[in-house]
Order: C-alpha cells, then sequence, then structure tokens
C-alpha cells in the first residue's frame, strides 16, 4: 500500500494546479486528452533532465552535494535550472508546434503548466522515494515549495511563449527561457544554501517562503493579462469590420502587453 500512497502524495499538488490552471482558462477550454498528453511530455522531460544532469556531475561541471555559498548558487543555475527549464522549453515548443488548439493567449500558460507539473511529479517521486523514513514530511514540504518553485516558472514560459507567438515581439523569444531561468535559479540558490546554511537556515526558509509567496500572486496577475487579452481578441473577432476601436481600447492594448516580470 504504501508505493501507491507514494505515488499519490507525490501526484497530489501537481494534478491539483493542473486542474487549477484549466479551470482558470475561461473561453475556450483545451481538450482534457491534449493537457494530460502535455503532462506525460513533462514526465519525458523530468527522464531527460536525469541523464544530463548525472552527466553533467559525472563531468564534473557541477555537485550534487555543493559545501559553500558559492557553489550552492554555481549548482543551482548551471545543474539544475539551466538544463530543466532548457528542456521543458524544448518539450513545450515540440508539443505546441503540432497542436491545433493552441489559438489563445492563454494556452500558452496551459500547456506549459501541465509539463511543468508533469516533471514535478516525477521529481516528487524521486524525492520520496529517496526519503522513505520521512517520506510524509517530504511531500508536504515539497507541496509547498518545490512544486510550487515549477509551477511559477511554467507560468512565465507559457506567458512569454504566447507573446512570443502572437505578438511576434523578439524580446520574448528571450524572455521565454530567461525568466524561468532567473527564478528557478534564486529559488534553488536559497534551497542550497540550506544544507550548508548553518545558522541561517530559518533565515533561509523564511526568503524562499516570501519568494514563493510573492510570485505566486504574481503569476495570478500575469494569468488575468493573457485572459484580458483573449477576451478582447474574442469580442474583435465578433465585432463588424465597420466598427473602429477607440484610442482607450488600443491604450488597454498597450498597457497590456508590457512585461509583467
Amino acid at each position: 500500500m504504501t508505493p501507491l500512497l507514494i505515488i499519490c502524495a507525490a501526484c497530489l499538488a501537481p494534478v491539483l494546479l493542473v486542474w487549477y490552471i484549466d479551470k482558470k482558462d475561461k473561453y475556450r477550454h483545451e481538450p482534457k486528452k491534449e493537457i494530460w498528453k502535455a503532462f506525460c511530455y513533462g514526465v519525458l522531460v523530468a527522464i531527460v533532465c536525469m541523464f544530463v544532469e548525472a552527466f553533467m556531475s559525472i563531468i564534473g561541471l557541477v555537485s550534487s552535494n555543493p559545501t559553500s555559498f558559492g557553489a550552492s548558487i554555481w549548482d543551482a543555475f548551471i545543474g539544475a535550472a539551466f538544463p530543466e527549464e532548457a528542456v521543458k522549453l524544448l518539450f513545450l515548443w515540440l508539443f505546441i508546434r503540432k497542436c491545433k488548439y493552441f489559438d489563445e493567449n492563454m494556452d500558452g500558460i496551459v500547456y506549459a503548466v501541465a509539463i511543468g507539473m508533469g516533471f514535478a511529479a516525477i521529481e516528487n517521486v524521486g524525492y520520496l522515494i529517496g526519503n522513505l523514513d520521512h517520506w510524509q514530511g517530504t511531500a508536504v514540504v515539497r507541496s509547498l515549495f518545490a512544486v510550487p518553485c515549477h509551477y511559477i516558472c511554467a507560468v512565465i514560459m507559457g506567458y512569454y511563449y504566447s507573446l512570443a507567438h502572437f505578438k511576434g515581439r523578439t524580446k520574448d523569444l528571450c524572455f521565454m527561457f530567461l525568466m524561468p531561468f532567473l527564478f528557478h535559479g534564486v529559488y534553488d540558490s536559497f534551497a542550497f544554501m540550506m544544507k550548508v546554511g548553518g545558522d541561517t537556515i530559518l533565515l533561509l526558509m523564511l526568503l524562499l517562503l516570501a519568494l514563493v509567496i510573492y510570485f505566486m500572486v504574481r503569476t495570478g496577475k500575469i494569468i488575468s493579462a493573457h485572459l484580458q487579452r483573449d477576451l478582447e481578441e474574442y469580442i474583435l473577432s465578433i465585432t463588424p469590420p465597420d466598427i473602429v476601436c477607440t484610442d482607450e481600447t488600443e491604450e488597454t492594448e498597450k498597457e497590456n502587453t508590457t512585461p509583467l516580470f
């Protein structure tokens, strides 16, 4: 019974966040089959990253057990954030390029979150199996910290992916990798520092919690921004062509295209 409980505990938070982001997609829901297909892509991302990170460790590029703050930051950005966000973005592109349902700004966030949560679920299983004596506590901690981290990265990536696709802005091509990479690197830096933090562990934990809470709030705002764009584009699609947009509508669109990260 324990293996089943471990898998359920590992998948609970990721699945709930997939359900949540699907419900936030108000106007044209994505087919459930496509969402869970993207989730399976995330599982593949986790497997690929496992081999990439193992190779980086074998050649000595990163250490699995950093012993200083500097090494923690290096491992966080180069050993974790870079390969994981790069592979997630690659698989998001591979998925969306053949997805005929990708027709709204919000869709980029929905599919990015599905992929990110597939990754998070498999990563959770690995951590829980590696901490069998304390798997319940590990599941709770990762549900409060690590899973929201991957969710935030996915929302940011999907947000900029949609802007790059639908608006054609060159800078968003950079932002869709750079922004989640930076957030992931900062998050993991705090997390890795806790292993060598000594008396600063409590401070680092509070900083990590504050980081997660702040960006969870910010993701809500950028989700709302994409929903607003989709609503405006829907209204335009049903508006007779002889009706001209007002200056106020044009100004709103300019404001909505301002990067929020």
